[in-house]
């Protein structure tokens, strides 16, 4: 049986902000120098996305956004997660 599922990477923020880790992990998918890609600011509010990566209430949070063409989900666990 077939998934129906997209094809998709995970990245972690770690010690970063995750403006950067989401940055960086497009720009891994897309094959590209991260300072190529547009600034990520007027695709999301840098201060909400950092809110919700380092989030430590015991609720799992995320926010999802289009960039680049790319589906992009950050979660309060600190995932980052890209799909075509």
């Amino acid at each position: 049986m077939e998934s129906n599922e997209s094809p998709h990477n995970r990245y972690e923020v770690g010690d970063e902000e995750a403006t950067v880790a989401v940055v960086t992990a497009v720009a891994q998918e897309e094959g590209r120098d991260p300072l190529d890609l547009p600034p990520l600011y007027g695709t999301i509010d840098p201060d909400v996305l950092e809110a919700v990566a380092r989030s430590e209430v015991g609720d799992e949070y995320w926010v999802a956004f289009s960039y680049c063409g790319y589906r992009v989900e950050v979660k309060s666990t600190g995932t980052v997660t890209v799909t075509p």
